[in-house]
């Protein structure tokens, strides 16, 4: 066999190797079904969205009047008038209302971020190396 062709042979033997090595190593991860339980989905427009807060204006200077706080006592704030709830549309305006709830809406995505993060720094990594010395040296006789 000449020289060339063992040559090539071994290098066409590193290079399946190598192939062999990266089909084998690569596309291993766990697809995440449907099915999982206990993961809460929010729909991603509203993890967007953050509702503006209106508040009220408190006193508004007016040219020529001096700064000073406006306090309402109780004879000058009229009594509210009444306004009858039933159960359920109370429980609704307290969920509607509540940031805690808001809050944990979107926590799981901050949490599944984090765990992100942090399986990241375990990722594997592939690097392959090839290299072909040869010396030819005399022979003593």
């Amino acid at each position: 066999m000449s020289e060339t062709f063992v040559v090539k042979r071994v290098c066409f033997k590193w290079i399946v190797l190598a192939a062999f090595g990266v089909v084998l190593f690569s596309g291993c991860a766990h697809f995440r079904s449907d099915d999982d339980y206990g993961v809460v989905k929010v729909a991603p427009a509203s993890l967007q969205q953050i509702e503006p807060l209106v508040l009220k204006e408190i006193g508004a200077k007016e040219s020529g009047e001096e700064e000073s706080p406006r306090i309402e006592t109780k004879a000058e704030t009229p009594a509210p008038a009444e306004l009858e709830l039933s159960l359920e549309e109370c429980r609704a305006l307290t969920l509607e209302n509540n940031l805690d709830l808001k809050v944990q809406l979107i926590k799981p995505t901050i949490a599944a971020e984090h765990v992100s993060e942090e399986e990241a720094q375990f990722e594997a990594t592939f690097s392959a190396d090839v290299s072909y010395a040869k010396t030819n040296q005399p022979m003593a006789s």
